[in-house]
């Protein structure tokens, strides 16, 4: 192959192409035109100038409609449902990435694993927009084991999919406002977990924990007092943390208190339904210097189990501290009339800004109770409540608004029954301040003894006899209606130990046709009780009336006769229960001259 003697040494420029088109003998122009060109231009010089103008309009609009699609392309907004579809699929596909590679928990060397991060924008999202990561746990083992993620910034949502594919939730009962916990998991195997928001757009730093669970022991009430560390394991949410599970009898109010000179403890009470805020109450409290406490006061329901955490209001605090729990009793009482000492304060129940102490007696039927509060430290008041089948009813009360050093109260004749008698303090606290200290109570529910008389004494009450009268319309169970009227009072004393009342009753039909109700049964249905509130019991075999059969219109007449022990003179006023049958009444109130 035979080489040149010389190359041309420029490129091939527009100028090196001008040399060599010389030295070929072609005659290379600047203004040489394509053949094709020239020829297009000889035939356009030759179309005639309208149809040129025309030409060029017809361009022009195809030009125009070709720039305005481009336009209306480029500057037409998606919908907003298209855009959230959109975004949604974007999200969806960076979660699907995401998931993929999780982030491995990192063994410690307690046995257990961790790993912190954080969620912030640029994570992937679900489709509700809610931050999220993805972790691993992988197990060896089959020892059961909890996963636990806790948060300062937000709180934590938390689901774990195991081996087998089942994906479980967060435990509702452990969880707060700073954690989220997966209970009841057991290897061996590879454990995937998702971490999310609570709410949608919250961020910030979080950690996860695996471990033993929750609960290092059993909290009992009565148990001794119990001693232990915290500052062991990990850190969550800034604090450490140890847990107890709390076993109490439902409806018995518990009392937890927590004592520490290293840290202010921090108690957080977990129910059914995650951290409890009701029903119950929680103070903080210093003693001199160097001792810090705090005190749960809880009424424990039917739906256990419930869990105790005890950490710091301080961050990262440690150190030991000692717990106990007792229950808060309602102390029986005799009731006799002997006084028993109490002091309200640490051991006394918390409702509504006061302390309180209850006390359970009973009282028998035609009882006078007697109640008497004293102390030197606060003003004392109470409230009586009687139990019944559901629920208590209000009995009776002394407030003392005035803020005296005592309180007394007495009623006769008092409803029998079983009744809890609470003392508290007259006064609400305030600031965490509460009023305490010591109080004498004394609490007498007994019969009156009867006042007998010698009826030769000239000084002795006399019975007497008097046209008082009062009337009352009511209708029967079976709609039959009746005119009850009382025409005439009688009291007397016999043999000077006992009060007898006879009322003379007429009794009249307005629409019943039929027998007439045995007397005697009418009598026995009746029921007197004066106004200090003492009954009179009937007296069936001493009453007596007319009257067979009833027609509208028809009346019967006759006497009720009632007792009571001892000599009663100052009723004041009677009011008589007169019966309808199918135990219904109607009453009747009639004046006692004094």
């Amino acid at each position: 192959m035979s080489v040149p003697a010389e190359l041309p040494p420029e490129s091939p420029t527009r100028e090196g192409s001008e040399r060599a088109a010389r030295r070929s003998g072609v005659a290379w122009r600047r203004d040489a035109e394509p053949a094709l060109v020239g020829w297009l231009k000889a035939r356009w010089a030759g179309v005639p100038p309208r149809a040129r103008w025309a030409s060029g309009a017809v361009l022009a609009g195809f030009l125009a409609l070709a720039v305005w699609g481009m336009w209306d392309v480029a500057e037409t907004p998606l919908d907003e449902g298209e855009a959230a579809r959109n975004a949604a699929i974007a999200r969806t596909a960076w979660a699907a990435a995401q998931r993929q590679a999780p982030t491995p928990l990192a063994a410690e060397p307690d046995g257990s694993a961790f790993a912190s991060g954080a969620l912030e924008p640029g994570d992937a999202e679900t489709a509700a927009g809610k931050y999220v990561d993805f972790l691993s746990y992988t197990t060896s083992d089959s020892t059961a084991f909890t996963v636990v993620a806790t948060s300062e910034a937000f709180t934590p949502d938390l689901s774990v999919r195991t081996p087998d594919g089942r994906r479980l939730a967060a435990s509702v009962l452990l969880g707060t406002s700073s954690r989220a916990e997966v209970v009841g998991l057991q290897g061996p195997g590879r454990f995937d977990i998702t971490l999310t928001t609570a709410s949608q757009g919250a961020s910030g730093a979080y950690q996860v924990l695996v471990g033993n669970g929750t609960a290092r022991d059993t909290l009992r009430a009565g148990d001794a007092l119990r001693a232990d560390t915290l500052g062991s394991g990990r850190a969550l949410a800034g604090r450490f943390e140890v847990g107890y599970a709390l076993l109490a009898e439902p409806d018995r109010p518990v009392i937890l208190e927590v004592v520490s000179s290293a840290f202010t403890p921090r108690i957080t009470l977990l129910g059914p339904a995650g951290e409890i805020r009701q029903q119950r109450t929680l103070e903080r409290g210093v003693s001199g210097d160097s001792l810090f406490g705090a005190v749960l006061r809880f009424r424990p329901g039917w739906d256990l189990p419930y869990t105790v955490l005890i950490s710091s209001d301080e961050r990262e605090a440690t150190g030991p501290f000692a717990l106990e729990m007792r229950t808060i009793d309602v102390k029986p009482l005799a009731g006799d009339g002997r006084p028993v000492s109490g002091e309200l304060g640490k051991d006394s129940w918390l409702r509504d800004g006061r302390y309180v102490d209850a006390y359970r007696f009973r009282v028998s039927d035609g009882d006078d109770l007697k109640i008497d509060v004293q102390s030197q430290d606060f003003a004392p008041a109470f409230h009586l409540w009687r139990e019944e089948t559901r629920g208590v009813k209000d009995a009776l009360s002394e407030l003392n608004r005035a803020e005296r050093a005592g309180v007394t109260a007495e009623k006769s004749d008092f409803e029998p029954g079983t009744y809890v008698l609470e003392i508290m303090s007259a006064k609400v606290g305030e600031g965490g301040a509460y009023p305490s200290g010591r109080y004498a109570l004394t609490v007498a529910s007994e019969r009156p003894e009867p006042v007998r008389f010698d009826p030769s004494d000239p000084d002795a009450p006399r019975g007497w006899t008097g046209a008082i009268g009062g009337s009352a319309t009511g209708r029967s169970p079976d709609g039959d209606t009746f005119v009850i009227s009382v025409n005439a009072v009688s009291i007397s004393y016999p043999r000077g130990d006992r009060t007898r009342i006879q009322l003379g009753v007429t009794v009249r039909s307005v629409d019943y046709s039929g027998p007439w109700a045995p007397w005697r049964s009418f009598a026995s249905q009746g029921a007197l009780m004066d106004a200090r509130g003492r009954q009179y019991q009937p007296a069936p075999a001493e009453s007596a009336g007319t009257g067979t059969i009833a027609e509208p219109g028809s009346e019967r007449r006759g006497r009720l006769v009632f007792y009571a022990d001892g000599v009663r003179t100052d009723q004041g006023r009677l009011v008589f229960s007169a019966p309808l049958g199918g135990g219904t009444s109607v009453p009747i109130v009639l004046d006692i001259p004094r």
